[in-house]
């Protein structure tokens, strides 16, 4: 989105002078790309969900559940009206969840490397990813060996399952290594990255951001209590 920004208003973009840059035109330029990001890549993973995991459901019913998903207030007023690309990570994040569903390790471990590498704020979900990429492999590895004889039928579990686990992982770090390729030139550029995602130096606490401090901060003002 940036390098689109630098192409038509470079203005918008300038280190350490763009903060609070606002005009007519960018404004378009940022809700047209948002909505356009929404379009191939968060309205695309819920009708591929819709399709993989309701798939015995009527055609009407489907379409009922995929409008509320795509109209869901807080995706229109956070995405659309603050622009902070969330369904691009929300996108591929399930994209991944149901390639996993349909037994697409390899790939879906690629998609979650792009939603990890896009917003760290898909970090919350790589416990349960991995988990259920685990169960989908072992899944995968259980109805592979059923095809060999029973002696040996325990090594070709183990081996495919070591295998499919292995490429997932393998696939997740090379997509990762590709997309900082060009800031590891350095240890100094690395630890730049690492600080803009997570910025640390700003303070931990959020109490207008995380829900979960949000609620808090109703009735514990922690930011009076601790210095963050």
């Amino acid at each position: 989105m940036g390098a689109i920004s630098y192409i038509i208003e470079p203005d918008s973009v300038e280190l350490d002078k763009s903060r609070g840059y606002e005009t007519t035109s960018h404004k378009f330029i940022m809700r047209t790309t948002v909505l356009i990001s929404d379009l191939l890549i968060f309205f695309t993973s819920i009708l591929y969900f819709y399709q993989s995991y309701f798939n015995g459901l009527r055609n009407e019913h489907k379409s009922i559940g995929i409008l509320i998903a795509l109209t869901v207030p807080g995706f229109l007023l956070i995405d659309h009206g603050h622009f902070q690309y969330n369904c691009v990570m929300l996108g591929l994040s399930l994209y991944a969840i149901t390639l996993g569903m349909n037994d697409r390790i390899g790939l879906g471990s690629i998609l979650f490397a792009l939603a990890l590498n896009y917003k760290q704020m898909s970090l919350y979900y790589s416990l349960p990813m991995a988990l259920f990429y685990l169960r989908q492999s072992w899944h995968i590895a259980v109805k592979s060996s059923r095809n060999f004889p029973v002696d040996k039928r325990i090594f070709i579990l183990w081996a495919e399952f070591g295998t499919i686990v292995l490429n997932g992982v393998a696939l997740f770090f090379f997509t990762t290594i590709v997309l900082w390729w060009p800031y590891i030139s350095s240890v100094r550029e690395i630890y730049r990255v690492i600080q803009r995602i997570f910025p640390f130096n700003r303070g931990i606490f959020e109490d207008k951001v995380a829900t979960f401090w949000c609620m808090l901060s109703t009735v514990i003002k922690i930011r009076d209590i601790v210095p963050t």
